[in-house]
């Protein structure tokens, strides 16, 4: 009984106050469905060092020292020991703010980002694809390196795969190929490897904090969606997150900046999907519709 309004109330909650509950819903052992392009249900557990990982609700500290701190969010740890979810959780909020952000970041102008990929129409991978942008854009910002790593590499090793901390994990624990030597040199090194990962919720019903990541980092964000976003063409794209019985998927893709009122999003479904693969989502549609966002910490060189 218990576990079932818990389930309820979290798939009402708003986006700006989900965070609150899901620590408290991870407690009582229950779990949500993400939608169709996900083949088993999001448990809200902390982080596991894993291959196969966990869904990330609240944070992940994944193989890093709390000597890199430093992009977390400021009340990461109060997240980490919230007991109870608060009341106003159970209310359904209608979407929030689109005002200007306080400044712009473009990681294309920074050549940190490649090409836009193709993951097919059908396909169910999308969770290798943005943590794969993320991971390429530390690249050069570490090495001085734009080069893409092999998704491939990353699909065919974790089957079964269903978020993006698979991807992560992967990269930590085995190492990624660079597209160029997978899957011809497959087992050669040299391979990308991470120390580790952050996953987290937004907090307080604002972007302040994604704000404060992605200056530093590109991200892969995991989100809930309608139709309409798979059928983008460009301009602003303004939607709010599917409800009841509305048609919804679980989608992953990169957060590669923000300007003006919007988002950046990079999409893995080719260049004639938006405007040449990249999405100007609002503010406040984001708000909306995001379950969670990760980010590579560091490079590792051993």
């Amino acid at each position: 009984m218990l576990r079932a309004a818990a389930t309820v109330a979290l798939r009402h909650a708003s986006r700006r106050n989900r965070h609150l509950w899901s620590p408290w819903l991870g407690r009582v052992g229950s779990s949500v469905h993400a939608g169709p392009n996900r083949t088993s249900s999001l448990a809200f557990t902390w982080g596991s060092s894993s291959i196969a990982g966990s869904s990330g609700a609240g944070s992940s500290d994944t193989g890093s020292s709390d000597d890199d701190d430093s992009l977390l969010p400021r009340n990461w740890r109060e997240l980490r020991t919230a007991s109870s979810p608060p009341l106003i959780c159970l209310l359904v909020d209608g979407l929030g703010y689109d005002k200007p952000f306080p400044y712009a970041i473009d990681w294309r102008k920074d050549g940190c980002v490649t090409s836009v990929k193709d993951q097919g129409p059908n396909s169910t991978t999308c969770w290798a694809f943005g943590p794969t942008v993320a991971m390429e854009a530390l690249n050069k910002q570490g090495n001085d390196v734009l080069e893409e790593l092999s998704t491939q590499d990353i699909i065919d090793n974790c089957k079964g795969a269903t978020n993006d901390e698979w991807a992560y994990n992967y990269a930590k624990v085995v190492g990624v190929h660079y597209a160029k030597d997978y899957p011809s040199k497959k087992g050669i090194k040299p391979l990308f490897r991470i120390k580790g990962y952050r996953t987290g919720f937004l907090f307080r019903g604002d972007d302040e904090e994604l704000i404060h990541v992605v200056t530093y980092r590109v991200v892969s964000a995991a989100m809930t969606l309608p139709a309409s976003f798979f059928e983008y063409k460009g301009g602003l794209y303004k939607a709010r997150r599917p409800m009841g019985a509305e048609s919804a998927t679980g989608h992953c893709v990169a957060i590669i900046g923000f300007e003006d009122n919007y988002w950046l999003v990079q999409n893995s479904r080719g260049t004639k999907w938006g405007e040449k693969g990249i999405m100007k989502m609002s503010r406040s549609t984001l708000l909306a519709v995001l379950d969670s966002f990760s980010y590579p910490t560091y490079i590792r060189y051993d």
